[in-house]
């Protein structure tokens, strides 16, 4: 048996583009591996959880299957979370517990922090914009007017490092991503040209700027995409063949990097970029309004998924009619950006998508505000003046279900995750107190508010934090323990009082870095 398990190494070692049969004569055409039995089982790589998690450093590739002898069940990766055969439950991966965080962080300027989340050694990553210069919690110079601040976390809470990377204008950090390298990519926006941490020269009023990071934060490349008008990115994610997809908005057309023309005011842009930073492929879409995307996921059959806010009615791109002002717009590309279909869902008021996530049953979750009541393809009654809306599809992009969910104020949602148990969570800022669906006080003029919902929609809790100023949350993550971590910023007035009672303002609004448990409880020390 030893003598055949080698010979059967060696062959596979040999011709590994050639398909293998096992148990039998010849493959299924389809197959690269057909493994045939009546007496033997398969068994794939067994180990514990722990085991499973230091694999490549918790950078795990889609598809990859193990046995967890924890749980005694198969578990596939999806990209997201570790899904279960025995009864399709999730897993977020890793484990332990988060430490307790609730801090401010600054310096004597403007700070305001955009995405968040976990990185592959249980610590966090947070990246924004700053004012700031050589203060407070800023390290660096500030080189012009906003710069991108980038703060890493190890797990147990401390400050590792932060960097500011920008140049003579205004640069932002609109969304950042561990990559599978262990560094780190980031997309925003900059007015800067050739001068400071901005390489390219700028092509208009304003161009997407790339940066790719080590695990230090020290920068390996940066890299300028725009037109001749404003463009600037919102969303990117590495891709399975280890570039880039982003996904932003251009008023340019036919110009600088934008090879396609413009169908109205503003433009989704989608550009490809290969692992080095270099543009592959660029789309224009949209119709004859303002077309704004705010969130891109690769999809597993190798395309895209986007969602984001269109004022556009059945022109250029957009096939459907609008039914109100803004309404969430859904483009679903192939793997060279070309459209295999879009959908508009809306009320009578103005909806704007911005976030939208893979599910683990092939469809998707969307995420953003609505002033919608009972109308088009808003089911629910407003509660306020604006409400949270989430949005289930299926993989053809069929609405499953819609919710609003909001108080008797203004409530907008900026973030949504699936969760461990197949729900969601969704992170905004509410205006509203003990109302509708908001079930804490408001502290100030506006508080983080939080929310967890079932794999139907259903509320299960929320909870709001925030002082006696305007808190609002822009990023939220699922832990590897099951808890949260949520990154949003807060205003100077909001330090010392109400869930921020302790914290000193380092200047104007600052960074409000929060880790909960899984039932939304701020962690304690």
């Amino acid at each position: 048996m030893k003598k055949l398990i080698t010979i059967l190494i060696i062959a596979v070692a040999v011709n590994v583009t050639a398909q293998v049969a096992i148990g039998k004569e010849n493959p299924d055409p389809t197959a690269i591996l057909d493994v045939e039995s009546t007496e033997k089982g398969f068994l794939p790589p067994r180990m514990t959880t722990a085991q499973r998690d230091a694999i490549n450093s918790g950078s795990f590739t889609e598809g990859l299957i193990i046995y967890n002898t924890d749980i005694n069940c198969i578990q596939y990766w999806n990209t997201t979370l570790w899904v279960s055969f025995c009864d399709g439950n999730t897993d977020p991966g890793g484990g332990g517990e988060d430490p307790p965080i609730n801090y401010r962080l600054g310096g004597s300027g403007e700070d305001f922090p955009t995405s968040i989340q976990q990185t592959s050694d249980g610590g966090y990553i947070v990246a924004g914009r700053s004012t700031s210069s050589a203060n407070g919690d800023v390290t660096g110079t500030n080189k012009g007017e906003f710069d991108s601040w980038i703060v890493k976390f190890d797990a147990s809470g401390n400050k590792v490092w932060d960097k500011l990377y920008g140049g003579s204008g205004s640069d932002g950090a609109s969304f950042i991503q561990q990559t599978s390298d262990g560094g780190y990519i980031i997309a925003g926006y900059s007015t800067s040209s050739a001068n400071g941490d901005v390489t390219g020269t700028n092509k208009g009023d304003g161009d997407c700027w790339i940066v790719k990071l080590d695990a230090s934060g020290n920068k390996i490349w940066d890299k300028l995409y725009g037109g001749s008008a404003e463009d600037s990115t919102n969303s990117i994610q590495q891709t399975s063949d280890g570039g880039y997809i982003i996904a932003g908005t251009s008023q340019s057309s036919a110009s600088g990097d934008v090879s396609d023309t413009s169908n109205g005011n503003n433009d989704y842009w989608i550009v490809k970029l290969d692992a080095s930073g270099n543009k592959i492929w660029d789309k224009l879409y949209g119709g004859s309004g303002i077309d704004l995307a705010s969130s891109i996921q690769q999809t597993t059959d190798g395309g895209y998924i986007i969602a984001g806010t269109s004022q556009s009615s059945a022109s250029g791109d957009v096939t459907d009619t609008s039914n109100g002002n803004n309404d969430y717009w859904i483009v679903k590309l192939d793997a060279s950006g070309n459209k295999i279909w879009d959908k508009l869902y809306g009320g009578s008021g103005n909806d704007w998508a911005n976030s939208i996530q893979k599910t683990t049953d092939g469809g998707y979750i969307v995420a953003g505000y609505s002033d919608s009541s009972a109308s088009g393809d808003v089911s629910g009654i407003s509660k306020g003046i604006r409400d949270y809306w989430v949005l289930k599809l299926d993989a053809a992009g069929n609405k499953s279900w819609d919710k609003l969910y909001g108080g008797n104020s203004i409530d907008d949602a900026f973030s949504v995750q699936q969760t461990a148990d197949g729900g969601y969570i969704i992170a905004g800022y509410s205006l509203s107190s003990a109302s509708g669906d908001v079930s804490g006080t408001n502290k100030g003029f506006g508080d983080y508010w939080i929310v967890k919902l079932d794999a139907s929609g259903n509320k299960v809790w929320d909870k709001l934090y925030g002082g006696s100023f305007v808190d609002q949350a822009s990023s939220i993550w699922q832990t590897s323990s099951g808890g949260y971590i949520v990154a949003g910023y807060s205003g100077h007035l909001s330090a010392g009082n109400g869930d921020q009672t302790g914290l000193i303002s380092r200047g104007g609004n600052d960074y409000w870095v929060l880790t909960l448990d899984e039932n939304g409880n701020l962690l304690e020390p």
